[in-house]
């Protein structure tokens, strides 16, 4: 039969166990005029866990969870190019930080470029070179 809902104040009974398949990790991000902060929330990982390969303008993470789980996320257009060799990642008992060098001191409107745009910000394209008369 159907028991009432406990109430919010009691402790919750067993904890389901997610399953064994790609599990959502939250991040966020932000930036300052020369570096892209991404963070990873996930606690107790090390070095070991994690696969970071960081390109001009992608970037692949994959953390391994335990339990034959891992998160992987694809940063694949990023705002704009950043420098491979000059960002870096770490990783601390709470999370996993990306820090992105930027190759050029613009503002980012989003971490990722929607589809539709063709070239990062930093990148000419015809439309910003003049026409000859």
């Amino acid at each position: 039969a159907g028991a009432a809902p406990a109430p919010a104040t009691s402790a919750p009974a067993a904890a389901v166990p997610l399953p064994r398949s790609t599990a959502a990790v939250r991040f966020e991000w932000y930036q300052t005029p020369t570096t892209v902060l991404v963070s990873f929330f996930v606690k107790d990982r090390t070095e070991a866990d994690v696969d970071v390969h960081i390109g001009s303008t992608k970037v692949d993470v994959v953390i391994r969870l335990g339990g034959g789980r891992e998160y992987q996320h694809t940063l694949a257009r990023l705002y704009s190019v950043v420098d491979p060799k000059q960002s870096s990642y770490s990783v601390s008992k709470y999370k996993l930080e990306l820090k992105l060098a930027k190759t050029s001191e613009i503002q980012w409107k989003a971490l990722e470029r929607a589809e539709e745009d063709a070239a990062a910000p930093d990148t000419p394209t015809p439309s910003t070179v003049a026409a000859p008369d």
